[in-house]
């Protein structure tokens, strides 16, 4: 049967957690001795131990390995039983002198501090290494959020305070007391529990890609938290207490779960809702199509109608205001397709925006304003423009090495056609 020896006072704990951050009735302070159990398993740090007898109201307890061994014996008959032999909720009437030191266990190797700051940012002289083990201690000083301030019983580097970060270490023979009749009820607190080591995270990606000053690991254990937010497979957490000088970290979702946190996690919901509503694009209004006209080959279009969906050029522009309606089909097309090469100029341009002078010219239209009598503006596939914050001879600097149609500049407009063969002049 298996047989547990306390080697000397500790904490018997419902979970593996820090007992620190346990409420009184989920540890029970417990000296030196041996129990029987009907089963111990080794959980890595602690021993998960069913013993024969209750022990403080229940049987099942968990241990720090530091402070226990296991052996395989027959038990006596009757096997021991009296919670009396090992374990109060006190210490304070116990015989045993060591039963009454506090005592910190550093679970893995860190570093005492004389700020509670991260070590990277201190000096050789303002912090010290330390192994896992047990140091004696008088008193507690301040609890400092993710830190707490300790005063040894025996100097440490000529020093007696330090402080030490929570996530290294457990804390044994800490006296409890049950609250009188006539204190009021405790508040129940908002928890986040983790299950097992993970990774705060200052942003909701894979840790592997942010830096090492973006993220922290964290032991199992619990934490108060003022607010919880989904983010998709993750939540955004606000700890009561700072955590490396951060009270806000993202935790991956399957790593944590939350106790008598109904209402923040609701609150969270609704906000992440909020937050992604207001995330949508709006649709724009509706654009105003202007005075309806008939294009050939096209019917019924409007004059701010787009002559190619998503473009920037309307029929308002190729037809001056729907009062140069195209002679024939032909001729329509030759403005669709010259809206397009358009398009190519506007992007060649910077994406500046275009004031068309004018397109297409019906041949009355033509003569009247002295025109070329063989004008492509005749044809539909001419655009004299203006680029916003260009001058006309720049315009034509910038097209000239690409433009493979007729290019042509004055004082104020740039003419382009696509006449097919390559031309240029100017006005002047």
């Amino acid at each position: 049967m298996p047989l547990l020896r306390v080697k000397q006072p500790t904490v018997f704990k419902v979970s593996e957690a820090q007992s620190f951050m346990l409420p009184p009735d989920d540890k029970f302070n417990v000296r030196a001795g041996e129990l029987w159990a009907s089963e111990i398993v080794d959980s890595g740090g602690h021993y998960r131990v069913t013993l024969q007898q209750e022990l403080g109201g229940r049987k099942q307890w968990f241990v720090f390995r530091g402070h226990a061994e296991v052996s395989y014996q027959d038990p006596p008959d009757p096997p021991p039983s009296d919670d009396g032999d090992l374990g109060s909720r006190s210490l304070d009437k116990s015989d045993d002198d060591d039963a009454t030191k506090l005592t910190i266990v550093v679970t893995k190797g860190t570093v005492f501090k004389t700020k509670p700051d991260d070590s990277s940012t201190l000096s050789d002289s303002e912090k010290i290494s330390v192994a896992e083990g047990e140091y004696t201690i008088r008193q507690i000083v301040e609890d400092a959020g993710s830190h707490i301030k300790v005063q040894l019983l025996e100097p440490l580097d000529d020093r007696i305070e330090w402080y030490v970060f929570k996530g290294h270490l457990d804390l044994v023979n800490l006296p409890t007391k049950e609250p009188s009749k006539d204190e009021p009820e405790p508040v129940i607190e908002p928890t986040v529990k983790v299950l097992r080591d993970t990774i705060f995270k200052v942003k909701a990606v894979q840790s592997t890609d942010l830096g090492e000053n973006e993220k922290v690991i964290v032991a199992p254990g619990s934490f108060l938290i003022k607010a919880a937010k989904p983010d998709g497979k993750h939540y955004l957490l606000t700890l009561v207490d700072t955590l490396e000088e951060r009270t806000e970290w993202y935790a991956f979702g399957e790593h944590i779960e939350f106790e008598d946190a109904d209402e923040i996690l609701e609150q969270g919901k609704a906000a992440a809702a909020k937050e992604e509503e207001e995330a949508k694009p709006v649709a724009p209004p509706p654009r105003p199509r202007g005075r309806m006209i008939n294009i050939p080959g096209y019917g019924q279009v409007g004059t701010n109608d787009l002559i190619i969906p998503g473009g920037h050029f309307t029929w308002s522009e190729a037809t001056k205001g729907g009062s140069r309606i195209p002679e024939n089909a032909t001729i329509s097309r030759n403005i669709v397709r010259m809206a397009k090469r358009m398009e190519e100029v506007r992007s060649r341009l910077g994406n500046r925006s275009i004031s068309v002078t004018s397109w297409y010219r019906p041949p009355a239209v033509n003569r009247a304003i002295g025109g070329a009598s063989r004008s492509t503006h005749i044809q539909g596939y001419a655009v004299d423009f203006n680029a916003s914050g260009l001058s006309p001879r720049s315009v034509q600097r910038m097209l000239d090495p690409w433009w493979s149609g007729g290019l042509g500049y004055g004082h104020t407009f740039t003419h382009l056609d696509d006449r097919g063969y390559r031309t240029r002049w100017n006005y002047s």
